[in-house]
């Protein structure tokens, strides 16, 4: 499995035809699953009634088929209902009402099902606003709508009651439990590590939700506030928008067992005389609470993965830029400098040969003139592509560019470095080389000023670049806006490292840039060397 990028899209490559789990082991996880899943909808069962507001099997089911190829779904339906009717005859239901709840869950699975995989075209998370909306049609609306007639015949009581209890139970299955199970069995879109800020925030998040589920639909109220259920809203909203669709739809397991749960042992909001009524009400609630903010995390991940598709195409461009100067660079050093050295070769030998002192003062002049346009080739081969970079490290690269830099514009460029791991990564390397060479270049043509400073730093995990000088300054506002003085291309390369950049500058107060990178430093690679 990988992430590609296809027509400007971010897209899993997965393997349609291979699974890392073998079929048996497979085909046992699955039925025990289910069986455990039954028996906790069994435990959400209200009574004596008999009913379930919330039945996750056939939902987890269409989660796993959604992860396997085709050939394999025959074997696992069988095992996952196996599962399920193993708790269907605990509670003791009749041959006919069990053959009838095998037939509905049948159906559903496969109306929601088969539109993941044909719509999905390899996406295990429905994390785009269009594969949401095709699998709300199919899984949320069209599965449970034609399950429920099978359904409210096989549960004795008033027929569209029953229909309209197992039609909202198995949409809102759908809608919170598959999409949860697909994020949470499928990779994310980066291969990023989490931060502890991001694991505290997750725990701080999770126990909220618990403490205050519990408080709304178990705790033992004298009269039940309805108000008490908006404190959820922005526990909702705070998963959508930092956690995306996986955390709302965790979220909402969450609050649909307490708010289940409580209502099977008669605590919470919803329970008003006649079980039924209290039924629907509940899932109504829980359907029109969640579905919004689904929807609004979906938002939030299509939102995030245009940035990495941005980011991606960002990162391809400096590439190829930087692949195409390393060609300029070549060209130049070994073609253009070549020629020119032994034109000026043939010139000192023109000029050895009995001339006219006339004529040799020319050629003396001429190859005065061919030296010096070998020499700024030369310097501009090695600002397209530092060598000095590849071999001696960003250190000595980035000194090197300032003692290049002060000798041909007649300027001061006060280098130190401190605590520089010896070996950076390539990559950061580079970056702190280009944003370094774009910094001074600026200063160097609007700063007018002769005296600048620049300073590397290491610290534990960071890599800082400092650029200084005294000069005019400028509005960095407007310089943005403007998308002038180079600032556009330092942040970007800045950002595909993950770093941080600033501009400090005023109008006659000087600019300062400083570019912060992340870094791994290996067990004592710290050094110190000064210039």
């Amino acid at each position: 499995m990988a992430l590609s990028l296809e027509n400007g899209k971010i897209v899993w490559a997965t393997t349609q035809d291979a699974y890392p789990i073998p079929t048996p082991i497979l085909v046992l996880s699955v039925a025990v699953a289910s069986y455990l899943a039954a028996k906790l909808g069994g435990t959400l069962v209200l009574f004596p009634e008999a009913v379930s507001p919330l039945w996750p099997v056939c939902a987890f089911l269409v989660s796993v088929l959604a992860l396997v190829p085709f050939r394999v779904w025959p074997v696992l339906i069988i095992a996952g209902l196996a599962g399920s009717t193993v708790v269907n005859l605990q509670f003791g239901f009749p041959p006919r009402t069990i053959v009838l709840f095998i037939a509905t869950n049948i159906v559903q699975i496969l109306i929601a099902a088969v539109p993941i995989k044909y719509f999905g075209n390899g996406i295990m998370r429905l994390n785009r606003l269009k594969l949401l909306a095709k699998y709300s049609f199919f899984a949320v609306l069209l599965a449970p709508f034609v399950g429920a007639f099978v359904a409210g015949v096989a549960i004795p009581g008033h027929y569209w009651t029953q229909w309209r209890i197992s039609f909202f139970g198995e949409a809102l299955a759908f809608l919170i439990v598959t999409p949860t199970f697909l994020g949470w069995l499928s990779p994310p879109s980066t291969p990023t590590r989490q931060s502890a800020g991001s694991r505290l925030e997750v725990i701080a998040l999770a126990s909220i939700l618990v403490c205050l589920g519990y408080i709304v639909f178990v705790f033992r109220w004298e009269t039940v506030h309805p108000a008490l259920l908006y404190c959820l809203v922005p526990l909702l909203l705070w998963a959508a928008l930092r956690f995306g669709s996986t955390g709302v739809g965790t979220s909402a397991i969450v609050v649909s067992f307490f708010a289940v749960w409580g209502s099977a042992h008669g605590r919470g909001p919803f329970i008003a005389p006649g079980a039924l009524h209290n039924v629907l009400s509940l899932q109504l609630f829980l359907l029109f609470a969640i579905t919004p903010f689904m929807f609004l995390a979906v938002l939030v991940d299509e939102r995030r993965e245009a940035g990495l598709v941005e980011k991606e195409l960002r990162g391809r461009l400096i590439s190829a830029q930087e692949s195409e100067r390393t060609r300029i660079a070549r060209d130049l050093h070994d073609d253009i400098c070549q020629r020119l050295a032994m034109l000026s070769t043939e010139l000192d030998r023109a000029n050895r040969n009995g001339v006219s002192p006339t004529l040799k003062q020319d050629l003396k002049e001429i190859r005065q003139h061919c030296s010096e346009i070998a020499q700024d080739v030369q310097s501009l081969s090695h600002q397209l592509h530092s060598s000095k970079l590849e071999y001696l490290g960003v250190v000595l690269a980035v000194k090197s560019l300032c003692g290049e830099l002060a000798k041909q514009h007649h300027v001061s460029i006060e280098f130190s470095d401190m605590h520089v791991p010896p070996h950076l990564p390539k990559d950061v390397s580079l970056c702190l080389f280009r944003v370094a060479q774009e910094a001074l270049h600026n200063a160097v043509k609007y700063s007018k000023t002769r005296n600048f400073t620049v300073v590397l730093k290491g610290t534990v995990g960071e890599v800082q670049l400092t650029v200084a000088d005294s000069g005019t300054g400028f509005n960095v506002e407007e310089a943005q806006r403007s998308r002038g003085l180079g600032l556009v291309s330092m942040q970007e390369r800045v950002d595909l490292m993950q770093g941080k950049f600033y501009v400090k500058s005023q109008p006659g107060s000087g600019t300062t840039i400083i570019a912060v990178l992340p870094i791994t430093p290996s067990k004592g690679a710290f050094g110190k060397r000064a210039a």
